[in-house]
């Protein structure tokens, strides 16, 4: 059986006689990539393969704790998205059908036109919701089955085509609406739709930002927080009762400083980490790029956030 018959491979520990062919000569291997929505057809529901068939799963377009790359929105028919190893996909529709039929989610983010930063023309603005509604509308007409739909609310930084974008969507009636603006935006982007309908915004916000954002509407968040955090070897010490909750909460283990420090990785924390791991033992393991320091520090910002 060869790589190409398989969705996903997995290789034993690299050898130097891996890399040797019959005749003992040094050989090269090639992995072809294989992109997440070429493969999706072997996906069945994410909750399972996660280990988390109780909880709630909503697909995004887009990874929340990275920065979105700007520029490439050539094609009328779909949107670009990126792998990890940096390469750009163009994703339509029916790309997106696909993959929301074999992820099975809870709900999913609707395709959207959301490359519009604070400089974008008014001309290039108003391409993107043109472009935003028509895949909406795509989604809708839909005949197949498909999970609840959140509807993105673009618009940039302009407050008069959020007010029309935002009008011409209240016109389909969907259930959900989520948010992929700042909070300086988001009263114009609420201010006319019905009461009843749940928001949910996208992005990785920090605790304090969040409650900012419920305080403006927001009613539900993402949990890509807690993984940027992780990336960059950080650790989230506010405790969940809220007597720490300053915006010094924030640790740097990458520090020098916690070379020696043998205190838990969050003072006053009782999560699985923090009462069997220190602060100089993560440390280390981040200096030393030991996978073990990523899982640790995931399950203690996850358990904190």
């Amino acid at each position: 059986m060869t790589s190409h018959d398989l969705s996903c491979i997995i290789l034993p520990h690299d050898t130097y006689a891996s890399h040797l062919n019959e005749s003992g000569k040094n050989i090269d291997p090639e992995l072809e990539e294989k992109y997440f929505f070429d493969e999706s057809v072997a996906l069945s529901e994410v909750c399972e393969f996660m280990g988390l068939p109780e909880n709630p799963f909503i697909l995004l377009l887009h990874e929340g704790s990275e920065e979105q790359k700007l520029g490439f929105f050539f094609s009328k028919e779909s949107i670009s998205v990126w792998s990890p190893t940096g390469n750009r996909h163009s994703v339509n529709c029916d790309d997106y059908f696909r993959v929301i039929k074999a992820c099975q989610p809870h709900a999913f983010v609707a395709l959207s036109d959301s490359e519009t930063p604070k400089d974008t023309t008014k001309k290039r603005l108003l391409k993107s919701m043109s472009k935003s509604l028509k895949f909406l509308k795509q989604i809708v007409s839909y005949d197949g089955q498909l999970p609840p739909l959140l509807v993105p609310l673009g618009g940039g930084y302009d407050s008069n085509v959020r007010k029309d974008y935002n009008e011409s969507v209240l016109e389909l009636d969907q259930n959900q609406i989520t948010l992929d603006e700042i909070v300086p935006l988001i009263r114009t982007s609420l201010n006319k739709l019905p009461q009843n309908k749940p928001r949910f915004i996208v992005g990785a916000f920090d605790p304090w930002k969040i409650l900012n954002l419920v305080e403006n509407g927001i009613d539900m968040f993402e949990s890509s927080f807690p993984h940027l955090m992780t990336e960059k070897g950080q650790v989230l010490t506010f405790d969940p009762n809220g007597h720490n909750v300053s915006k010094q909460a924030i640790v740097d283990l990458n520090d020098e400083m916690y070379k020696n420090s043998f205190e838990p990785v969050s003072s006053g924390c009782s999560c699985y980490v923090c009462e069997h791991h220190t602060q100089a033992y993560v440390h280390h393991l981040l200096m030393t790029n030991e996978l073990l320091a990523k899982v640790i520090l995931m399950m203690h910002n996850f358990a904190s956030f």
